[in-house]
């Protein structure tokens, strides 16, 4: 019985240090009410706004447009791809031209990919795509890589053909850089 009520305490702990973090930084996440504006309305970058920090380059907070609620629907962001195969935070993820998004005839790897909602103000993934379709060995170099970072309310993505995480709305785009590191990961065409 010890060893229950030591672990409960543990999860306790834990849960209350993980949900108190304010951690600076691209790839840690931040509490979502950390931008908030002067009449209490939580504020966020619509996509327009977030292309335009990224594209400036800017350091600090990008400009923001205030909502009275949090405007995503707490279910993460699913991002699907529109063409080949890609390897999304170590989960594969296959185009499915033809057939419905939710259909459950194939398996998992049709499905989009659903980023979890961080409860910060960015959401974050790492894509590796750019893979040979001749190539069935395990692992192997992809010829691309994006860390994609994004405001965490933002519903669906896509990962295109020439490379790009974009909006439905095409006003926001990033796209991955050749694999400087020669870093090998799981082949999705294996």
């Amino acid at each position: 019985m010890q060893f229950l009520e030591l672990q409960a305490v543990v999860l306790a702990y834990l849960a209350t240090s993980v949900s108190g973090l304010t951690i600076a930084g691209d790839h840690l996440i931040k509490p979502r009410d950390s931008s908030v504006g002067t009449d209490g309305k939580k504020c966020y970058p619509n996509p327009s706004q977030w292309q335009a920090f990224q594209d400036n380059n800017s350091s600090g907070d990008p400009q923001t447009t205030c909502y009275d609620e949090y405007p995503g629907s707490g279910h993460g962001t699913d991002i699907y791809v529109r063409d080949g195969c890609i390897v999304i935070d170590d989960s594969i993820r296959c185009t499915m031209t033809g057939y419905s998004h939710k259909s459950k005839n194939f398996g998992f790897e049709y499905l989009p990919y659903n980023v979890r909602d961080q409860d910060g103000t960015f959401s974050t993934a790492v894509i590796y795509a750019g893979f040979d379709r001749n190539n069935h060995d395990k692992e192997v170099e992809p010829n691309c890589v994006l860390e994609a970072k994004w405001p965490s309310y933002w519903g669906d993505l896509d990962f295109t053909k020439d490379g790009c995480l974009t909006d439905s709305s095409g006003e926001w785009k990033q796209c991955c850089f050749n694999n400087p590191n020669g870093l090998a990961v799981t082949n999705p065409y294996a």
